[in-house]
């Protein structure tokens, strides 16, 4: 390894210790609030780790106390035992998500410093803390920073394989290659798999090396994956018919051709997800395109053409996957984020001339200038938000944070190692308007308000409904805040995956049974909120019904008279 170019590695320790204290502050603050938010799914893996505790079934997960397998368990079981630890609330949910992020800084890292040097390792681990698609996913309640960190886990052990000089290394990395795949897998599947491998693959096109990969054309070589994976799958599939069709064939291949039933996300358009990639990526996402393109004149070596090559196949095998198929959501791209990293710090660690940093850093500073007077300008503009009292006076904080970070940065631009500091101190310094500002928009976003006033006027006596949409797995949060099983009122063409079909009417109610019921039992009913209205629930609920509550976009409806 080449320390030369580098910083002394007890020097580059220290930084990193410190980076570390940053992050746990930035990624631990205030974690109680704001309440779990229903989109993106906080509440959904909230309250499935919720019931698996409460259940004692940690193999065959649980929503709304019926059968959910949509997804691999592991963030099931990290959220779970967080609560067995520290109880139920929101900051256990979160706490896997923090110490996630802080694992994923220690990998990349590793990888920064087994690519290039030790400063450079220590300046991706920088950058990336100061990434605002980090510093916000931390926070969220579900696994794709879990499938981020597994695939730097396993590239990381890729590299140190394709540079093993001894049997001892070969086997160590062995090991962290089978663990961390398996780790992807059971976090979000296939996909698990399929990223850290296609991203080794144009690496090692790159650096023209194969012979490491002779060892991995053995099932001896697979023990340890096989090991962890195998039983779950198999004790699922043996449990639930239909699991395995659902598992490899719906909720993958036909998931990716965007035919999946049920028809529960829609995917968005390619700009967006590209945009929300721009935007996840700051502040370095102007400095991405130009350390991407750096990183290939520079590699003359078998070792630089597998740094640039890894870089490379990892940021193209996530964008470019998620590029061609239509059902893309704005938080895939979410695992190219530590690609990036790596890119900037190599380019800003091989201290480019201080005119070129200025230029890439000036568009920073235009917006940094203009950002107290934009944000809260484009915040106040959008209707859906008016309501919401002080969120242009964050805004403005968070842009004059901006302003300071980015001209911070460009003064030291004739340093460039020192560049990245005022931006990393910027974006950590946002989080506690973000923190704010997630609060100030909870009431639109979350169950927790609702189901106080469910707590209060019900028994268990009474029936719980809710009006659900296509992704019914949006009450997920009235479970969790009422501790309490509610009948979904089946969504119109919704078509169960086969696990799932033996056990609907543990789950839905019929329009035609809500009728018959509405005669007979005590009833709330809480409205669908992504539907288009309402200025009353006449027509969408039986008669006589009583208006119980109304938040924002939802209602509380009853049978009965408050």
């Amino acid at each position: 390894m080449d320390h030369a170019r580098g910083v002394a590695p007890c020097t580059a320790l220290r930084w990193l210790l410190g980076l570390l204290l940053v992050a746990t502050f930035a990624y631990g603050y205030r974690l109680n609030v704001p309440p779990l938010l229903d989109d993106p799914n906080d509440a959904q893996y909230a309250e499935i780790a919720r019931e698996m505790v409460e259940t004692g079934e940690w193999i065959s997960p649980q929503l709304d106390y019926t059968l959910f397998l949509n997804k691999p368990p592991l963030s099931y079981w990290l959220i779970a035992l967080s609560y067995e630890v520290f109880g139920v609330n929101e900051a256990a949910a979160r706490l896997p998500g923090v110490l996630t992020a802080l694992a994923l800084l220690l990998l990349v890292w590793r990888l920064g410093r087994a690519l290039w040097n030790d400063s450079i390792g220590v300046l991706a681990a920088a950058v990336l803390l100061g990434t605002a698609g980090v510093l916000l996913e931390a926070r969220q309640v579900r696994p794709d920073l879990l499938l981020t960190t597994a695939t730097t886990g396993a590239l990381l052990a890729a590299t140190r394989l394709a540079h093993a000089s001894h049997y001892a290394e070969m086997r160590g990395a062995r090991i962290g290659l089978q663990l961390a795949l398996a780790a992807g897998l059971l976090a979000k599947g296939m996909i698990g798999l399929v990223l850290p491998s296609s991203a080794v693959f144009i690496a090692m096109l790159a650096a023209r090396n194969v012979k490491w990969l002779r060892g991995l054309f053995t099932l001896r070589a697979w023990w340890l994956f096989i090991l962890v994976v195998t039983p779950w799958h198999v004790a699922v599939a043996m449990r639930h018919p239909g699991f395995g069709w659902d598992y490899t064939v719906n909720q993958h291949l036909l998931f990716l051709l965007d035919r999946k039933v049920p028809r529960d996300s829609n995917g968005i358009a390619l700009w967006q997800f590209w945009t929300a990639f721009a935007i996840r990526a700051l502040p370095w996402t102007l400095l991405v395109p130009t350390a991407l393109i750096r990183a290939w004149p520079v590699a003359a070596e078998s070792r630089d053409r597998w740094a640039a090559g890894l870089v490379w196949g990892w940021v193209a095998a996530v964008m470019g996957m998620f590029s061609l198929t239509p059902s893309r959501l704005e938080h895939y791209a979410i695992p190219a984020l530590p690609a990036c990293a790596l890119a900037v710090a190599a380019w800003i660690g091989r201290a480019p001339r201080p005119r070129v940093v200025a230029l890439h850093l000036l568009p920073l500073v235009a917006l940094g200038i203009a950002a107290p007077l934009a944000l809260p300008a484009i915040v106040a503009g959008q209707d859906w938000l008016n309501a919401v009292k002080g969120l242009p006076d964050v805004a403005r904080a968070a842009g004059v944070l901006l302003a300071l970070g980015s001209v911070a940065s460009v003064a030291l631009a004739g340093r460039p190692q020192w560049v990245a500091l005022p931006l990393v101190a910027m974006m950590c310094a946002i989080v506690p308007s973000m923190q704010h500002g997630l609060t100030l928009l909870a009431p639109f976003n979350s169950s927790a308000e609702l189901s106080a006033v469910i707590r209060s006027l019900t028994s268990e006596d009474d029936t719980l409904v809710y009006e659900a949409p296509m992704e019914y797995q949006s009450g997920a949060g009235l479970c969790f805040y009422t501790h309490r099983k509610w009948l979904m009122l089946r969504p119109a063409g919704f078509v169960s995956p086969p696990y799932l079909a033996p056990h609907e009417n543990e789950l839905f109610i019929s329009r035609d049974e809500l009728e018959r019921r509405w005669q007979t039992e005590r009833i709330f009913l809480v409205s669908d909120p992504l539907a288009e209205r309402r200025t009353s629930m006449k027509g969408v609920v039986p008669e006589p019904f009583w208006i119980i509550a109304h938040s924002n976009n939802r209602w509380i409806v009853s049978n009965e008279r408050p």
